[in-house]
């Protein structure tokens, strides 16, 4: 009769907490150097590219994510024909920043503004202001976001348009 190897894991994975756009590094240890691994992140498949660094050296089987955002965390799991072992991987983001703050603009009456800011970041919810009551969209107001870049647009203006004008991100 031949009996089956019992392969066990030796070093578990540890859970890891990462800021976004960082990495992250896991490793495993078996007890067999010759078990065939895969690494796997949310039951998605990895694969060796420039956003996973996968390494095998002895019994040791490693994983780097590159890169990160909060969407990735989850759980890592290693996984072979007889083994397998998993950790969570938790994904800090990063909390918005101006890039390029806002101009003074002045404009002519019956005419229009732009106020134009950056931010560090494409996916936020800004909240454009005057004198701290909340802007909407409408015929007067324009709110534009186009990838990073944060615009108000003021038609039509008048003597009541002059203040300060001011967009909030959600930090400080």
């Amino acid at each position: 009769t031949v009996e089956a190897r019992n392969v066990t894991v030796t070093k578990h994975l540890e859970d890891v907490t990462t800021d976004e756009e960082c990495n992250a590094g896991f490793s495993c240890e078996l007890s067999h150097d010759d078990e065939e691994v895969q690494w796997f992140l949310n039951d998605n498949m990895l694969y060796p590219n420039e956003f996973n660094d996968i390494k095998k050296i002895g019994k040791c089987h490693s994983l780097v994510l590159k890169h990160l955002a909060p969407e990735d965390s989850g759980t890592v799991t290693l996984k072979g024909e007889r083994v397998s072992d998993s950790a969570k991987i938790l994904v800090l983001e990063k909390p918005a920043v101006f890039m390029k703050s806002l101009d003074d603009v002045v404009g002519e009456e019956r005419g229009m503004i732009t106020l134009e800011c950056e931010v560090s970041k494409a996916k936020i919810r800004p909240v454009w202001k005057k004198e701290d009551v909340v802007i909407t969209s409408s015929d007067k107001y324009e709110l534009l976001q186009a990838g990073k870049t944060l615009c108000l647009i003021v038609h039509d203006l008048n003597r009541k348009d002059a203040g300060v004008y001011t967009c909030d991100i959600g930090t400080d």
